[in-house]
């Protein structure tokens, strides 16, 4: 039961990745489904690390809260937050921009690439 949780989480999450890849190759072809891989990949490079963070932090909390040092806890989620707020808006912004270049280097459709909400249209 220790691993169910986690499993029950990946398991919808590849789900949704099969739905939405049937989707967008029904509707819009492999260069929807190649545009939507190299936008996912971009945006897991910058929120990986958040998560990894997330992840190891988790246990100095949870071996403080079994010692009962309220200090240390409170520390320990004040440090969480202040480091995980520090990086979210960086993450954000270059997550967002960084999907610029390789969405325009997937397709030469300015109509799509517009659709993405990523790049500018230049149509009036």
């Amino acid at each position: 039961s220790l691993g169910v949780s986690p499993f029950v989480m990946r398991s919808t999450e590849s789900l949704i990745s099969v739905v939405m890849n049937r989707g967008l190759q029904i509707y819009g072809g492999d260069l929807y489904v190649g545009s939507l891989t190299i936008m996912q990949s971009v945006m897991q490079f910058f929120s990986a690390p958040i998560s990894g963070f997330c992840a190891g932090v988790q246990p100095i909390i949870s071996y403080n809260y079994g010692a009962k040092d309220g200090k240390r806890i409170s520390g320990s989620i004040r440090f969480g937050m202040l480091t995980a707020l520090a990086t979210a808006p960086s993450s954000a912004t270059g997550g967002h921009t960084a999907m610029d270049t390789p969405v325009s280097f997937a397709t030469s459709s300015q109509t799509f690439a517009s659709s993405t909400a990523l790049i500018p249209s230049t149509s009036a």
